[in-house]
C-alpha cells in the first residue's frame, strides 16, 4: 500500500524525484469483519493495530464506537509493553457510529470509543503501561498530534516505575479533545505524562488517575500546558499535584 502513495515528477533540471506522499484516512471499527484495508467505512479494519502499524505523518484516524486494546509491543518479549503508537502530526478521531462521510456528522460517541490497557485478567496487575504513546523522537516536529472524542483507561505504568499511563507523549505538541482519561496510573502522571513540547486539553475529563510520584492526572516537564473547559477531578498523588504537576515549563509553542 505505502508504494502507491509516492508518484515521479518532473524538476526543473529534468530528474526525477519523489512527490511527497498523500496523507491517508483509516478507518477502524471493532464490529467490521476481519481483512478490510481501512479506507472506507465499509473496508473498515477491525482492530486500531491494523491502523497505526501503517501511519506515516499527516495520516488520520476515524475510530467507531467500540473497546480497542492495543496489541503491537514496542519492546521485543515484554507483553506489557503493548501501546497505540502514533507518529508526529497524525491525528485520531473517535466516537463515529461507522457510516458518517465527514468529521461534522460524527455521532459523538466518545464514552462508548474505549481505548483501554486491560490486556488479560481483571485487575491491573498486567495491564499495558501506556495504552497511547505519541512520539517523535527527532525533536518537536511542526504541525502536531490531537487525539478527540475517546476515552482513555486501565493503563499502568506504576509498578514498572514509568510516566504517563494513559498517554505517554515525548517531543510532541498534543491537543487533547472530548477526551477522558480516567482510571490509568503511572510514577508520574496517570493520566497523561508529556515531556517536552506543548499540551493542550479541551473539553476533557481526567477522573479518578493514580500517581505513586507527582501528578496523577497530568504531568510535564518542559511543557507548555493549557486548560479549556475542562475537568480534573478524583485524582490522587502521593506527591505533589493530584490534579496536574508540570515540573519546569517552557514558553509558548504553537
Amino acid at each position: 500500500m505505502r508504494a502507491l502513495r509516492a508518484v515521479l515528477i518532473v524538476t526543473l533540471v529534468g530528474g526525477l524525484l519523489p512527490a511527497p506522499a498523500q496523507a491517508i484516512r483509516y478507518h477502524v471499527d471493532a464490529d467490521a469483519p476481519p481483512g478490510g484495508d481501512g479506507l472506507s467505512w465499509v473496508t473498515a479494519f477491525d482492530s486500531l493495530d491494523d491502523a497505526t502499524a501503517l501511519l506515516l505523518p499527516g495520516d488520520r484516524i476515524w475510530l467507531a464506537e467500540g473497546t480497542y486494546v492495543p496489541g503491537i509491543e514496542r519492546v521485543p518479549g515484554d507483553p506489557r509493553s503493548v501501546t497505540f503508537y502514533l507518529p508526529a502530526d497524525v491525528r485520531l478521531y473517535g466516537g463515529f457510529a461507522g457510516t458518517e462521510a465527514t468529521l461534522g456528522q460524527r455521532a459523538g460517541l466518545f464514552d462508548t470509543t474505549i481505548l483501554s490497557g486491560e490486556l488479560g485478567q481483571p485487575g491491573a496487575a498486567d495491564n499495558a503501561y501506556h495504552v497511547v504513546t505519541v512520539e517523535h523522537p527527532g525533536g518537536i516536529p511542526p504541525g502536531g498530534n490531537r487525539i478527540d472524542g475517546v476515552t482513555i483507561q486501565g493503563g499502568n505504568a506504576a509498578d514498572a516505575g514509568l510516566s504517563g499511563g494513559g498517554v505517554r507523549a515525548f517531543n510532541v505538541g498534543l491537543r487533547l479533545e472530548n477526551v477522558t482519561l480516567r482510571g490509568n496510573a503511572a510514577r508520574n502522571g496517570g493520566g497523561v505524562a508529556a515531556e517536552p513540547g506543548a499540551l493542550r486539553l479541551l473539553h476533557c475529563r481526567v477522573q479518578d488517575n493514580r500517581a505513586t510520584n507527582h501528578g496523577a492526572g497530568v504531568w510535564g516537564r518542559a511543557l507548555n500546558l493549557r486548560v479549556y473547559s475542562s475537568t480534573l477531578a478524583g485524582n490522587v498523588a502521593r506527591g505533589k499535584g493530584g490534579g496536574a504537576y508540570v515540573h519546569s515549563s517552557l514558553p509558548e509553542y504553537e
